[in-house]
């Protein structure tokens, strides 16, 4: 990553700023997971649920095991193998801070993609909390301008605006699994 993205977004991040920007699916607010009142201004204008989760960047599969209590071995191959990003809901995903805990079924975890993102996990060496840009019963915003202004307005940053790829993406394969490792598709 170059120093002059690195730098500051890594200071954005300590500062606790609301980052807008394109990860390997879709456009996302993005904050440390550590902050809760960058969650309270997100919680102010949409909340997360199964299908559209407070979903979690990871670095890697350790740091996926860091913070969920086990992991299915069946669903830990398929993580690798899936040809789409895939967010996963733990149900053993109890290792994260306490603004959390209210919404445990409604967070998944994904191992990031997006290079920058994933320079900028390992440099915190904690995952990066982030949600979509979608309203409650509206679609997925596709292209940068059909992000709602609401949304908008809770980024206190906003990255890659001329990121013409990010604007070519769609959500991630959302899913969740029962105690033998099958997957339960939420959104696909």
């Amino acid at each position: 990553m170059a120093e002059s993205y690195r730098d500051p977004l890594l200071t954005f991040m300590k500062k606790g700023e609301i980052i807008l920007h394109p990860t390997d699916t879709i456009w996302s607010l993005c904050w440390s997971f550590e902050n809760k009142e960058a969650l309270d201004k997100i919680l102010s204008v949409k909340s997360p649920s199964q299908e559209d989760p407070i979903v979690l960047l990871a670095s890697d599969i350790d740091m996926v095991k860091k913070h969920a209590e086990r992991i299915h071995p069946r669903v830990e191959t398929l993580i690798g193998l899936h040809s789409r990003p895939l967010s996963i809901i733990y149900p053993g995903l109890t290792r994260l801070p306490e603004h959390f805990n209210e919404f445990k079924d409604r967070i998944a975890m994904r191992i990031v993609r997006h290079l920058q993102l994933h320079q900028l996990v390992c440099m915190l060496e904690d995952p990066i909390a982030t949600i979509s840009t979608r309203l409650s019963g509206k679609d997925f915003p596709i292209d940068f301008l059909d992000i709602d202004p609401k949304i908008l307005s809770l980024a206190d940053r906003r990255i890659g605006e001329s990121d013409a790829q990010a604007d070519k993406r769609a959500p991630s394969v959302v899913a969740s699994y029962d105690e033998n490792g099958e997957l339960l598709f939420i959104r696909d």
